[in-house]
């Protein structure tokens, strides 16, 4: 195995030490995501939290309900909507005509302060667009078209504003005769509805923030609270109102402004430098190649992001498509595909720059795939199509089969394998059994070949699938043969949950890798979001925190290559410009050069808004604190650093700075106090 080194840290920063001055972030910002909902307005970087969706409505006895009942087909896949896909079911219903992550298709485009998203909701398409205004403003405009006949109570913009806010607040009227409402106590009638009124303004105010709507004629809204939706008020703005056929449109233009209290409290840092836990190998990516815009990606990253770990695919499906032949026969012959060729290369060329890398499997040969178990013919409707357990054998081989060939053509070898996701069936289904089998047996084959090669516990599709690898933990026979605990981070983010990984590696006494680093699966039908700086800071928090709480050996980005780019241009997802690195890029690039081999470290923080993870080596005396302020400019006041450190190097990535340097942070009896822009992820480390 190639192990990685420890890195001699050579930052290129924009501006020389010492002169980069700290300045507040002014301007207003509203936070949307790609699939159209708020997540609130930022006002010199704090969020004034709210939020927002898209819906589809039906009267069900006064009472505005989804539109669609679950039928007995779907009924049946219940806990697996429910894990997998994210669909809130209660009551033998699911909130199908409500916009929300990974539930229905959706775009992204920017034009200058403007966002656009266009969402599709059954027969219902929505456009909304947010244009930032002067401090604290949005304005909003949503249009819809029905596509098709639907007996609708009606297609709403709903604002969701948090309870813990405005629950001893109230809410006025302009453009109406109604007294204000109070949210304090009970509401006023069986239906859970404050009001329903016809009004050209509201105005929320709480001891802390307030919201305002301001329309451009009289609309006719309905404020109320809903038994699924516990801790927010509702407000629902029509867009079309009654049923709807072929080409009935609708259209609603408002204004919003938040103002409130601005949070600059300082947060204290505390690390645990007594405790060093599990090692840091490096930063990794995933470079699954998919795309002819693949190299330029690529090219940039191995360039210039100093990398640990790699993971690329094993096209299987390709490589062995015939059970009665030897694939390296053929490959020796010169007859090998030009999909297997190039993911060789690519294999090589990450292992000849010093990573050690794992290989996942997402198709296999029809040969090995039991077939009548295949996707639309299981009664579960789940995804995937298991293996053919007939052909244990000569799957087992076949695999093999293609890692001896890298190390034979390629002089490359391959330290871990897996199939990807199995447990959601993306695109191998496994049950916890038989990948136990899959792992004592496929993990004995390599042994007998010669190979040192591994098998992943778990490759998970998130972190809510801790029930996969339960089967494998409590097999001894199964334990030599395992690589590391593997997850991908695109679901299952509580702390909770988190820990149930952490506890598995150490349970174990394995690794923890991060086998799909991100935060949106379905990102890349809008890949255009991917450029935007909200997506930048949710990605890079969830990263610390993951390295916090998992203490992981590696994080694999999704993807280092076109697919989920980190780079923008290039035509990469339609945008002409040319090929640039986006703050995504500059976050992870500041994280990539965390030094290897580096042991993680307890770190806490007494802000919620302030995220933090430390590492270090007591010997070496390196040592590393990267923060996340989700929030308003303030300072960190840092303890528990070693008396011989006496100054840090400081980083800083946001939409203003790529990876800037500021003047070193002097260090005195183990204390250091860091100023933090507005929304930011800063490292410290030591010289």
């Amino acid at each position: 195995m190639i192990w990685p080194v420890v890195i001699t840290l050579l930052f290129i920063s924009a501006c020389a030490p010492g002169t980069m001055q700290r300045e507040e972030i002014t301007r207003t910002e509203p936070e949307i995501r790609a699939w159209s909902n708020f997540e609130g307005i930022r006002v010199n970087g704090h969020l004034m939290e709210f939020g927002s969706s898209v819906r589809l409505l039906a009267d069900h006895e006064g009472l505005l309900t989804c539109y669609e009942p679950l039928g007995d087909d779907l009924a049946l896949t219940r806990g697996f909507l429910n894990h997998y896909a994210g669909l809130e079911i209660s009551e033998g219903r699911f909130h199908c005509g409500r916009s929300a992550k990974e539930r229905q298709r959706s775009g992204f485009v920017r034009e200058g302060n403007t966002q656009i998203v266009d969402v599709e909701l059954q027969e219902v398409n929505f456009i909304q667009e947010v244009e930032a205004g002067e401090r604290g403003k949005a304005h909003i405009s949503v249009r819809a078209e029905a596509t098709g006949e639907m007996n609708l109570a009606g297609a709403y913009f709903t604002l969701e504003l948090p309870r813990k806010t405005y629950e001893k607040g109230e809410v006025r009227f302009s453009g109406s005769d109604e007294s204000p409402v109070s949210f304090s106590g009970t509401t006023v009638n069986p239906l859970d509805e404050y009001i329903r009124t016809t009004a050209t303004g509201l105005h929320f105010h709480s001891p802390t923030e307030e919201l305002e709507v301001q329309f451009h004629e009289p609309v006719h809204v309905i404020i109320r609270g809903e038994a699924d939706f516990p801790d927010h008020i509702m407000v629902y703005i029509p867009v079309i109102e009654g049923p709807v056929v072929e080409g009935t449109t609708g259209e609603r233009s408002f204004t919003l402004r938040v103002d409130g209290v601005i949070d600059r409290t300082p947060a204290d840092i505390v690390v645990d430098t007594s405790r060093p836990g599990a090692v840091w190998e490096g930063f990794g990516g995933n470079f699954r190649l998919q795309s002819p815009r693949d190299p330029q990606v690529i090219d940039f990253v191995l360039e210039n992001m100093p990398l640990g770990w790699g993971r690329n695919e094993m096209p299987w499906h390709l490589w062995d498509p015939d059970l009665h032949t030897d694939p390296r026969e053929r490959a020796r012959a010169g007859d090998i595909h030009p999909r297997v060729e190039a993911a060789m290369e690519m294999t090589q060329r990450l292992y000849q720059m010093g990573m050690p890398t794992m290989l996942a499997a997402w198709w296999g040969p029809d040969w090995a795939l039991d077939m009548d178990a295949a996707p639309g013919i299981d009664p579960r409707g789940l995804r995937g199509t298991p293996l053919d357990q007939e052909y244990a054998e000569q799957i087992y081989e076949s695999i093999a089969s293609y890692i001896l060939y890298l190390r034979e053509a390629y002089d490359t070898e391959v330290q871990y394998f897996s199939f990807n996701e199995s447990d959601l069936g993306i695109d191998i289904r496994q049950t916890p059994a038989e990948h136990t089998k899959l792992i004592k047996e496929l993990g004995a084959y390599f042994e007998s070949v010669g190979l040192p090669t591994k098998v992943l516990l778990g490759d998970a599709a998130d972190a809510n699938a801790f029930w996969f690898i339960d089967h494998a933990m409590n097999d001894p026979e199964a334990r030599p043969y395992m690589g590391p605990v593997s997850y991908h981070s695109w679901r299952g983010w509580d702390t909770d949950i988190l820990q149930r990984w952490t506890d598995a590696a150490r349970r174990m006494d394995l690794p923890l890798v991060i086998g799909e680093g991100s935060i949106d699966a379905a990102g890349h039908r809008y890949g255009r979001f991917f450029e935007e700086s909200v997506y930048a800071l949710e990605e890079i928090n969830l990263y610390t925190r993951i390295m916090a709480i998992n203490q992981p050996m590696t994080i694999l980005q999704w993807q280092l290559t076109a697919d989920y780019s980190v780079l923008a241009g290039g035509g990469i997802y339609g945008n002409e410009e040319p090929l640039r690195p986006t703050v995504r890029y500059w976050n992870l690039l500041q994280l990539a050069h965390t030094p290897h081999n580096l042991h993680h470290m307890p770190a806490g923080s007494t802000h919620e808004k302030v995220t933090v993870a430390a590492l270090g080596d007591n010997e070496e005396g390196v040592y590393a604190v990267h923060m996340v302020n989700n929030g308003a400019a303030r300072t960190a006041k840092i303890s528990g650093l070693p008396d011989d450190v006496t100054e840090l190097r400081f980083f800083t990535t946001n939409v203003h700075r790529d990876m800037e340097e500021g003047e070193r942070i002097p260090v005195r009896n183990g204390q250091a106090e860091v100023p933090l822009d507005a929304i930011s992820f800063v490292s410290l480390m030591t010289p």
